[in-house]
């Protein structure tokens, strides 16, 4: 079942030497249960398209909706709170919280079953429980990764948009975590997209799009 609808999207960059054309209509349908992988050259206009259907950015001219919502007539913060969930390139992890913290922030608040799923969340990423109360600045790079993945794991949102969620990680910890994002998709019925340069992860997707010259094809 459709879900998510993309529509004409358009998206510039100004910069000092001039604009620069990075999506140019890009249109597609997104459906509950399934895994998409979105692929392309480096500067494709991958990651744009997904900050946009995360609501970072708003397109210059088209529409995005959300169960038929037109997203930019929501509260932006109660949006990603609520519909998306983001696992992000740089992880963005809250220095100053343990590990189990963090991924409890996925939960959402004031629910006695946040530490137990956070948990949880953690043993199926590859996590030892002697991780759960350190900080990330004491993990490596790849642990960090895989922290916030658990932490889009236990989101309510139907939809996961992950940038390079596999980009740090070893090849074992890869397939564990392109399994995670299939039984997402198969199993809690979420509609899972992923920019990817990982081969391997877009052949597990169940569709690829690849973006080239601002479009999606």
């Amino acid at each position: 079942m459709s879900i998510l609808e993309v529509q004409n999207l358009c998206y510039d960059y100004v910069q000092r030497f001039g604009i620069t054309h990075v999506l140019k209509g890009v249109s597609g349908v997104f459906e509950s249960g399934k895994l998409y992988a979105l692929t392309g050259r480096s500067g494709s206009g991958k990651s744009t398209l997904l900050s946009l259907l995360a609501g970072f950015d708003r397109p210059k001219e088209g529409k995005i909706t959300l169960d038929g919502e037109d997203i930019s007539a929501v509260n932006p913060s109660l949006y990603r709170k609520e519909k998306v969930g983001v696992i992000f390139q740089a992880y963005n992890l809250i220095p100053h919280l343990t590990v189990v913290e963090n991924v409890m922030l996925g939960y959402g608040e004031g629910n006695d079953r946040r530490v137990f799923k956070a948990q949880e969340a953690l043993f199926a990423v590859g996590l030892e429980e002697s991780h759960f109360r350190k900080k990330p600045s004491r993990l490596s790079g790849g642990e960090q990764q895989r922290v916030a993945i658990a932490r889009a794991l236990i989101s309510p949102a139907s939809v996961i948009l992950a940038d390079e969620p596999t980009g740090n990680l070893d090849d074992e910890n890869s397939r564990r975590v392109a399994a995670l994002l299939q039984d997402l998709a198969h199993r809690a019925g979420k509609c899972v997209i992923v920019v990817t340069h990982s081969r391997e992860l877009a052949a597990e997707a169940d569709v690829q799009y690849r973006m080239a010259d601002g479009t999606l094809v």
